[in-house]
């Protein structure tokens, strides 16, 4: 058996599969320790495969911690020695703001004050060559000076120690050596890439979660052997790979998008299935919506993202994140105006609707107004809605003081959020060269279903396709993914037939270091080599991550990569520089190795079929009009002919919401609901 487990703001999620067949449960995430629930989320999966003393192959987890942790400024206080002259990198950033002409702003934060960053005699120039080295006693009497002021854990960043990190380990060593209770962790381990003040704030984020996410992944490990799992678990990194437990602890800003990376290769999985390779994934929580791009059937990624105003360095699968989820919070603001999110009702207490204490009105307690979240519904199976409470706390919260009725004001909460969802779609797409309406919606997460047509309609997308257990799809993801690794050299070299021997030696030795790696993980599985430079035109600042050639290169390779780089900056910028010298600052290696989820298909779990009080439900499309609406068990649609809606589907881990003008049938190749624009009915201007 292989288990996925995704824990979100709202619920946990795990996604089990043994000898082909597939098992779901759903249950409320534990705070203020999400590893609390761990334990019983594995027995219930177990205990609903009937299995409780089966073997688990492999345990494979998507988490937010350390994202939450970054919010929620719930760090470790974190010490920095820095090369004499360079102390302040950290707080001058790249003298940026937000607001450019607001006369109030608020600083950028500074994750180290400056009592806590303190300088070394040491210097490297800028190819690798020792100008001066560190003294031991000045470095201890630094560290010294940082543990008394109260630093928990020490960063050290040294000028480039990218090229060379002789110096920054030598310096930490002393400093371990001094200190063994003390953390200490360096900019070339976090991240070996060039750019000082990036490289800085990713290693410094690095040593800030290294205690938060060392315990978190003990009491994981812990929770997990005491439920009988035996393997060490891995962990979803932000890139879309999994890495071992141990060593996700060591590079706590990898997992920073832990959770929603899971969802998009449940999705690649999805479009490989469908022959659908140009896809917008739509992954919306009970806390926050996810939006990113498949082309090709691979994701757009980046390599470098912002956190609380933090640079954070390190392959990120590119997703455009909102504060909208099940949960958000609508309210009035001082200026009189609707707001919905981004603060959270969270499980605890939860939306006015789910009985447990909350009295604020959210995103689902719209929904159950509506009727498009019926009464009927089970939500994960555990409990229902409660619709006079969700009645009760929009009319007073919304309601009252816009002077809308309730069904109106209901609807004014989701147009909103369906605006600021499109927004952040469009910046996924349009900004970055590509038509929304050449894609298929791929609608998942407890809540995304909910609002697949809305988005759809405003976008201009005529296909939609919502996977099996959409609520699940991100632990479903988890089950697919590679363990994967990079390496990475950063440098500065032109491109052209000259230096192209010399680049091919760089990507020959990432390769051979890929190669070692992989033979060390004891995995049988297929492995893949993928090579990546980071291009631009020279002049330019900032550079375009491209995909070369594999192995050997010559002359020839030089117009094939020029080719490449000039078509993919034509389609970002909106322009190519034909002739112009271009450069490489960087040169990257990523091993993946199957270890045993390429193979999974995607189905309904055992007996998720949901049993219906009632075929149909009121429903207010409009704030005009309710309209009796079908209800239907999505595990249990069987018809491949198209059904005209409006319909609500409902399933154990999320409600779909087909609004008029759409009809739907289900996939009966992999289970799921394909849902499209009734071609003869026109609609009017999208």
């Amino acid at each position: 058996m292989r288990i996925g487990i995704d824990i979100g703001g709202t619920f946990t999620d795990v996604f089990a599969i043994a000898e082909g067949k597939t098992f779901i449960a759903k249950v409320p995430s534990s705070y203020p320790d999400p590893s609390a629930v761990i334990r019983s989320a594995v027995e219930t999966v177990l205990a609903k495969a009937g299995r409780p003393g089966i073997n688990v192959d492999a345990l494979i987890h998507g988490t937010t911690v350390a994202t939450n942790a970054v919010i929620e400024r719930d760090l470790d206080v974190v010490g920095l020695i820095t090369t004499r002259g360079f102390s302040d990198v950290i707080a001058i950033g790249r003298q940026t703001r937000n607001s450019l002409y607001n006369l109030n702003f608020t600083p950028r934060w500074v994750p180290v004050p400056q009592e806590l960053r303190l300088e070394v005699d040491e210097r490297m120039d800028y190819t690798g060559e020792i100008v001066t080295p560190p003294q031991k006693d000045q470095v201890l009497e630094q560290a010294k000076t940082l543990i008394d002021r109260g630093a928990a854990t020490i960063c050290v960043c040294l000028l480039h120690s990218y090229v060379n990190d002789e110096n920054e380990n030598r310096v930490a060593g002393w400093i371990r050596e001094a200190h063994p209770n003390v953390g200490v962790w360096t900019s070339s381990g976090s991240v070996p890439e060039f750019r000082e003040y990036e490289r800085f704030a990713t290693a410094i984020m690095d040593a800030a979660l290294g205690d938060t996410m060392t315990t978190y992944l003990r009491r994981f490990t812990d929770q997990s052997r005491a439920a009988g799992v035996q393997p060490e678990p891995y962990l979803m990194e932000s890139s879309g790979g999994v890495v071992r437990m141990s060593e996700a602890a060591v590079h706590p800003t990898r997992t920073l998008l832990s959770g929603p990376a899971g969802g998009v290769l449940g999705a690649i999985n999805l479009a490989q299935k469908h022959g659908r390779p140009d896809i917008l994934t739509f992954d919306m929580g009970g806390t926050s919506a996810d939006i990113g791009v498949l082309r090709e059937g691979s994701p757009d990624v980046v390599g470098i993202r912002h956190f609380e105003d933090l640079p954070v360095l390190g392959t990120t699968v590119a997703l455009e994140a909102i504060g909208a989820g099940g949960g958000s919070i609508a309210s009035i603001d001082r200026g009189g105006r609707l707001q919905v999110g981004p603060r959270s009702a969270g499980s605890t207490p939860g939306p006015a609707s789910y009985d447990k204490g909350g009295t604020e009105p959210t995103v689902t307690d719209a929904h159950v107004v509506l009727g498009t979240l019926p009464e009927a519904a089970r939500l994960g199976n555990s409990f229902g809605v409660n619709r006079d409470l969700a009645v009760e706390a929009i009319d007073r919260v919304i309601g009252q003081p816009l002077g809308l009725d309730v069904i109106s004001a209901a609807h004014a909460i989701l147009d909103m959020v369906n605006t600021n969802m499109a927004l952040a779609a469009r910046r996924a797409t349009v900004a970055r060269g590509i038509d929304p309406r050449s894609l298929t919606l791929v609608a998942y997460g407890g809540a995304g279903p909910l609002h697949a047509t809305a988005l759809a309609e405003e976008l201009g997308i005529e296909n939609i396709i919502i996977p099996p257990h959409p609520g699940m799809l991100s632990a479903l993801g988890l089950l697919v993914s590679d363990l994967r690794k990079e390496f990475v050299r950063s440098f500065l070299s032109t491109l052209g037939d000259q230096t192209i021997g010399g680049l091919a030696d760089i990507a020959r030795q990432l390769t051979s270091e890929a190669e070692a790696w992989r033979d060390e993980q004891g995995e049988s599985g297929a492995s893949t080599f993928i090579i990546e430079g980071e291009l631009r035109y020279r002049g330019q600042e900032h550079a375009l991550r491209t995909t070369l050639p594999e192995l050997p290169w010559d002359a020839g390779t030089v117009k094939t990569i020029t080719d490449q780089f000039d078509d993919l900056h034509a389609q970002l910028n909106g322009y190519r520089v034909s002739g112009e010298d271009i450069e490489l600052v960087s040169l990257r290696v990523t091993c993946a190795i199957d270890v045993g989820g390429k193979d999974l298909e995607l189905q309904y779990a055992q007996g998720s079929g949901v049993d219906l009080a009632t075929k149909a439900t009121p429903v207010w499309w409009d704030a005009r009009t309710q309209t009796s609406t079908p209800i239907y068990s999505a595990p249990d649609l069987r018809d491949a002919t198209w059904t005209d809606g409006p319909a609500v589907l409902l399933q154990e881990d999320s409600t779909c919401a087909i609004g008029p003008g759409y009809r739907f049938r289900t996939l009966c190749s992999t289970g799921g609901v394909a849902i499209q624009r009734v071609p003869s009915q026109d609609l009017g201007p999208r």
